[in-house]
């Protein structure tokens, strides 16, 4: 019998690899993760910025074989094999192989969170023999539970305005890690301990389409207050219920429900199961 309530994710991301003696510095220097403390083997994401601290990716990094591979879980493929391409100087004796696609497979779960629960297969591997009795999640059911878990993976969230801290990655982020791109910007957001938003959950028993502007309507206010912007959206169930994650202002981060313009109706706003922000 199966397992009715785990399934497969598994999806073709973009994949390159990074060999050399130099590869674990080098990771090491262009991503949030702690790669030099990384076992062969041992699947780390880590987020991949910009020198002012904004996520430009998120990537999944594996050691082994004299190298490293990297998977491009959030972000434009082609971007980061460019951008680290362009990193590599003759003097890091690195050699950056074609990008190219691998088979990423996880478990997921509606009713819990499952952390490292992920693999990569290539050509000439297949499932481990105890993954053969789950069944392959549709695109819906990932969908939801992208959105529940607030895995910040779709253009909405990864959109060249956003750091860590504001998607809920600080288990991503090693802040006792020495320099890396955009290290400078994250040290000072942590002690500072601001951002401008948050990323949170919302659900609503009608459609709502990403891209939307969320308001807080207040009683002694004529004019609503521009609250957040919808970056997810997906239909559950029958009827036309919705649910999503919306980048929300910090000063509308704690409150239950927002609006949409020309709706009387509310949106509930909860946080993502697996959100980590400032420690």
């Amino acid at each position: 019998m199966k397992n009715s309530s785990t399934f497969l994710w598994q999806k073709d991301l973009p994949f390159f690899r990074i060999e050399g003696v130099g590869s674990k510095d080098f990771l090491h220097g262009q991503t949030t993760g702690d790669i030099k403390r990384l076992s062969d083997g041992q699947i780390l994401p880590t987020c991949w910025l910009d020198p002012s601290g904004k996520v430009r990716s998120l990537l999944e990094i594996c050691l082994g074989n004299g190298g490293a591979g990297v998977v491009v879980l959030g972000g434009d493929g082609i971007d980061v094999f460019n951008g680290f391409s362009n990193s590599i100087f003759p003097a890091d004796q690195l050699k950056i192989f074609s990008l190219s696609s691998i088979r990423r497979v996880q478990k997921i779960s509606l009713d819990r969170q499952l952390k490292d629960e992920v693999i990569w297969l290539d050509s000439e591997h297949s499932l481990p023999a105890s993954w053969h009795n789950l069944d392959v999640a549709n695109i819906d059911l990932i969908e939801q539970w992208r959105i529940e878990q607030g895995l910040p993976i779709s253009e909405g969230e990864i959109n060249g305005d956003t750091n860590p801290f504001e998607l809920g990655l600080r288990d991503w982020v090693d802040l006792d890690k020495g320099c890396y791109l955009g290290q400078e910007a994250i040290a000072k957001l942590a002690r500072s301990g601001q951002s401008k938003q948050i990323l949170r959950c919302w659900q609503s028993d009608f459609f709502v389409q990403k891209g939307e502007i969320l308001y807080d309507y207040k009683s002694d206010k004529s004019l609503p207050s521009k609250a957040g912007l919808v970056t997810s959206s997906i239909e559950i169930g029958k009827g036309r219920k919705t649910i999503g994650l919306a980048l929300v202002r910090k000063s509308f981060s704690d409150i239950n429900e927002l609006k949409i313009s020309g709706n009387s109706k509310k949106i509930r706003m909860t946080k993502p199961n697996n959100f980590v922000g400032f420690l």
